[in-house]
């Protein structure tokens, strides 16, 4: 389907423009942004200078192709499109159908999409990324890719896998996800716990597999569809004495939960909406919600959220909700959360093996299971 719309792109009326990527055969000068141009760029970085050419004003499609099997990231990529009617496409080339991105050595080198320097304004759209494997990043970022402030950012047939960080987190954006794979993605203060546990990084990793969090948005969309996510961890915290969790209020606390997928609306976030369907959720692992974990807390207002045909089998939280944690905290009001046509077989956890469900204090919210086994 995604190479279906970038030809009908390609061959519209609009002004398009592809630029060659490969690490092995580039070079990294103005000769490699040229229409002409007989050499691909060198790297990532290079090629996305295109962006800010004034020479390339008037086009709206960038299609950027991978040449590469295997591409080696040393560096910090951040993508800013504040364009709304151009797109980017980044992809692996016709002749290569699917590129693994992999951080060597001790790296910290991730992947930004947008930014974060002002939270309630949107910094980038329309980024869609296909066929790129990533895996094996080191815990000394928070996720594989972040997403700040952005809206129609999309990830199709896209692998994250074996990453020592969530494989993606995004704040405060309007993601689709289809058809993709977050396989054995560790939370970065799990996996330094597990070296030493006097390690802390400077920042954490949210949930395990994929985490997001609407603080600020008004009218975001995120859709996660035909997705698998399997061995995930966010960090876990097995203590018989740990005190339950009562807020997802400050973020920190976000690193424990969620260890397949995490969705959060908190703060001011309005009319924004989840869709998960056709997912399935296997072996994570979390201290809350081993599969999933949703929560609605502050003054979140209007949203709303629905599993649907998805399945939750052999997840573990080690303190609520094996399969699907809820918590609803705080004044928040109108959002909804609802599962239906699911299967919940096989999970465990000391308080709601299947699902654990937290209320705390008054709030207005709906929640539904309808339609499960």
């Amino acid at each position: 389907m995604f190479l279906c719309v970038l030809l009908a792109l390609l061959v519209s009326d609009v002004y398009s423009f592809e630029v060659s990527i490969s690490q092995k055969l580039g070079v990294d000068n103005t000769s490699c942004l040229q229409p002409n141009g007989k050499l691909p760029c060198g790297s990532i970085n290079y090629a996305l200078r295109i962006l800010n050419d004034v020479d390339f004003g008037e086009e709206t499609i960038f299609v950027f192709t991978i040449q590469d099997r295997h591409y080696d990231l040393q560096d910090h990529v951040q993508i800013l499109q504040p364009r709304g009617d151009r797109d980017i496409y980044i992809t692996s080339a016709a002749n290569s159908s699917f590129t693994v991105i992999r951080c060597g050595n001790e790296s910290s080198a991730a992947i930004t999409i947008g930014s974060r320097q002002t939270p309630d304004v949107l910094s980038t759209y329309n980024v869609h990324v296909s066929n790129i494997e990533f895996q094996q990043f080191t815990p000394s970022s928070v996720a594989v890719v972040m997403i700040w402030n952005s809206d129609n950012v999309s990830f199709t047939n896209c692998a994250f896998k074996d990453n020592d960080r969530s494989g993606l987190n995004a704040f405060d954006s309007g993601v689709t996800i289809e058809g993709c794979v977050f396989a054995n993605n560790t939370s970065n203060l799990q996996k330094l716990l597990d070296v030493d546990s006097h390690l802390t990084p400077s920042s954490m990793s949210v949930a395990g597999g994929a985490g997001f969090v609407f603080e600020y948005a008004v009218g975001l969309t995120l859709v996660v569809r035909d997705t698998n996510f399997t061995a995930n961890s966010a960090t876990v915290n097995d203590s018989e004495n740990f005190i339950p969790l009562t807020s997802i209020s400050l973020l920190p606390g976000l690193n424990l939960i969620g260890g397949g997928l995490l969705v959060a609306f908190m703060n001011m976030a309005r009319s924004c909406g989840a869709l998960v369907e056709g997912a399935i959720f296997d072996r994570n692992e979390a201290t809350f919600g081993g599969g999933l974990f949703y929560g609605s807390t502050q003054f979140a207002e209007g949203n709303s959220m629905e599993v649907r045909r998805s399945s939750f089998v052999r997840n573990i939280a080690s303190q609520a909700g094996g399969a699907v944690s809820i918590t609803v905290g705080g004044p928040s009001s109108e959002n909804e959360f609802r599962v239906t046509h699911c299967v919940i077989s096989d999970n465990w956890s000391r308080r709601g093996g299947g699902i654990n469900v937290f209320l705390n204090e008054l709030h207005r919210d709906t929640h539904a299971i309808a339609d499960t086994i």
